[in-house]
């Protein structure tokens, strides 16, 4: 099974269609995802992200990924930690 997640906010959608339409025609199986709002990488999106992660692990470990999971990067993690006192 293939995976692909695109971006709208710029024309790199349209190489994505191109390629679900010749999976459709190979009668392939695969999961999709488009974030209307985002560019070419999900790194700037965190539901994204948290969806890619999802995805392996359910596709990889076989486990159910925990509900509202919130990731995020080791910059929002130390801020966190700053205002709340424990950094």
């Amino acid at each position: 099974m293939d995976w692909m997640l695109a971006g709208q906010l710029r024309s790199y959608a349209s190489g994505a269609m191109q390629l679900i339409d010749a999976l459709v025609r190979a009668n392939r199986d695969f999961d999709f995802m488009l974030l209307p709002t985002a560019g070419h990488t999900p790194d700037s999106n965190h539901y994204g992200v948290r969806r890619i992660w999802d995805y392996l692990v359910t596709h990889l470990q076989g486990n159910t990924p925990p509900a509202g999971f919130q990731l995020s990067c080791s910059a929002e993690f130390a801020l966190a930690q700053i205002n709340a006192g424990k950094a």
